[in-house]
């Protein structure tokens, strides 16, 4: 799976990657002023805009009012390739 979820992550935005960076580091406030200083993910309509691309390509998904990874195999690549 490594290769295509790769091909999957350089397809992104640099701001949809730090977006997954954040979500693969547990960031659960992806809104919160802290969480977007903590991860130069800029303004909170960026970030919306980021997470719903994300989801609409079914690589996060929103759950109970989370985001998270709607992959089991792209969440554990995020954190073993994105989360030092």
């Amino acid at each position: 799976e490594d290769p295509a979820l790769r091909r999957t992550w350089e397809d992104l935005t640099a701001l949809q990657q730090r977006v997954l960076r954040a979500v693969a580091a547990g960031e659960e406030a992806l809104h919160s002023a802290e969480a977007r200083e903590r991860h130069a993910l800029g303004p909170s309509s960026s970030v919306t805009t980021a997470v719903e691309a994300l989801i609409s390509r079914a690589i996060l998904v929103r759950e109970a009012g989370r985001v998270g990874f709607d992959n089991p195999f792209f969440r554990e690549w995020g954190v073993r390739e994105l989360v030092g």
